[in-house]
Formats: C-alpha cells, sequence, structure tokens
C-alpha cells in the first residue's frame, strides 16, 4: 500500500525565514533573561543598601541600639544608648522610688530631673534631631508638644553638628546639680489638679574640642507633679511648652 504522508519541502526562501525567526527568538529569549537578572541585581542592592546604609557624615556610622540594657522599673525605661551618668541616675531613681513618703517623693524629683537632664541634654548617643532625649519624663498629655518645640530649639541643628563636627565631639552631660526642691501649691492640668513640686538644676558638659560647651544651656528651673504616682515634668524654663 503507498502511503498519502508526503514530506513537506520547503523553498530555500522559506527555510531562510524560519532560521531567522529562530535567530530572533532566541534573542528575545536571552533578552528576557538578561532583564530578569537585571531587574534581580537591582533589586538586591537597593535592599542591601538599606539594609547597611551609612551615614554620611564624620561622625560615623549610624548608631546601633543597644537592645541589652535591662534598666528599668515600675515607671520608667531608660533611654537608648545610655551613657555611664545616665545608667546612674536611673539606678539612683529606681532606689528612691522604694520611698514613697512625702519626703521620700522630693528625692524621686530630684531623680527625674537628674535622668531627664542626662537624656534630654546628651547628644553623643543621638542619631538625629528626630531623636529627642528624655520624652518619657514629660507629663503625658504634654509630650508631644515638648518634643515639636525641642526639635525646633535645642535640637534644630543636631543633623549639621553631627555632620560638621561627629557625634563624639557633641554635648554629653558629665554631671547634674539640684537645688530647692519643694512642694509648691497644687498645678492645674487639663482642668485636673495635681500635687506639684519645684526644683532648680544646672549640670556640666564633657570638655571637647569642636564646640564651646560653654555656649549651651547649663541652668533650668522645672515644676513636677504627681500623676497616680508617676513624678512627671510639666514645666520647665527658659524650654517651655504650652
Amino acid at each position: 500500500m503507498t502511503s498519502n504522508k508526503h514530506k513537506i519541502q520547503l523553498t530555500p526562501e522559506e527555510k531562510k525565514a524560519r532560521m531567522k525567526n529562530k535567530k530572533l527568538n532566541n534573542n528575545l529569549t536571552l533578552a528576557a533573561i538578561l532583564l530578569c537578572v537585571i531587574v534581580v541585581v537591582f533589586f538586591a542592592f537597593n535592599i542591601g543598601t538599606i539594609g547597611f546604609k551609612k551615614n554620611a557624615t564624620s561622625g560615623g556610622d549610624t548608631l546601633q541600639l543597644d537592645t541589652k540594657n535591662n534598666l528599668k522599673n515600675d515607671f520608667y525605661t531608660i533611654g537608648n544608648n545610655p551613657t555611664n551618668i545616665q545608667k546612674e541616675y536611673f539606678e539612683d531613681l529606681s532606689e528612691s522610688l522604694k520611698d514613697t513618703s512625702e519626703e521620700g517623693k522630693l528625692v524621686i524629683v530630684e531623680n527625674v530631673v537628674k535622668c531627664f537632664i542626662s537624656d534630654f541634654f546628651t547628644w553623643t548617643n543621638k542619631d538625629g534631631n528626630y531623636e529627642v532625649g528624655g520624652v518619657q519624663y514629660i507629663f503625658g498629655t504634654k509630650w508631644v508638644a515638648f518634643q515639636e518645640e525641642a526639635r525646633y530649639k535645642f535640637y534644630n541643628d543636631l543633623d549639621l553638628y553631627i555632620t560638621q563636627y561627629g557625634r563624639e565631639n557633641l554635648l554629653e552631660v558629665t554631671n547634674v546639680e539640684v537645688e530647692g526642691v519643694s512642694k509648691v501649691e497644687d498645678q492645674e492640668i487639663d482642668g485636673q489638679l495635681y500635687n506639684g513640686y519645684y526644683i532648680e538644676a544646672n549640670w556640666e558638659y564633657k570638655d571637647s574640642n569642636k564646640i564651646d560647651v560653654s555656649e549651651f544651656q547649663n541652668k533650668a528651673y522645672f515644676v513636677v507633679v504627681d500623676n497616680n504616682g508617676r513624678l512627671e515634668i510639666s514645666q520647665m524654663q527658659p524650654l517651655t511648652w504650652k
């Protein structure tokens, strides 16, 4: 029996066109693979850049958060990357919380103010002006306004100082002295009365060969209130907030 199947014969022109199409398809496939590789490399590079981004400042790399500190008590937790003096003052604060008598509260007021000053006025452990220290010691309904004002005042040029002088050469509180702590008349905040305390403080900064530390604030007057057992700062001069 004779088969009806016949092998299709291509003309030279058809063979040439088919080879051309095959080559084109191969080129398109290679181009698609190359594009995928470029996209993968691009995203990998950007992820790596975000993960290991350096601060382009003379102050060095971005500060790494100190996750090993476990200094806390029933009311407060020590700030990020605390200096030695901050640790010392915080331990004093924790110890003073054991005495809740009226006389004991005067000591707590002193230690709260010391902890606040040593954190707020220290720049060597801050990454930029967004990182305002000591906010946890501010009265609950006032801390947002306080933080905003601090960024526009005391912390306003911190990023520039880090870039120009290096973080390690900036302000670092080394000692705080308090005096005149006393109970004052009740303080009205948002229509509610709180037991109030007045205290004055002055402090010293570590010497720096890059900036004149004597040009920075080193004295303040505070009003502290008893907010359900938690002593919090409601007023500070000369830095004030509404």
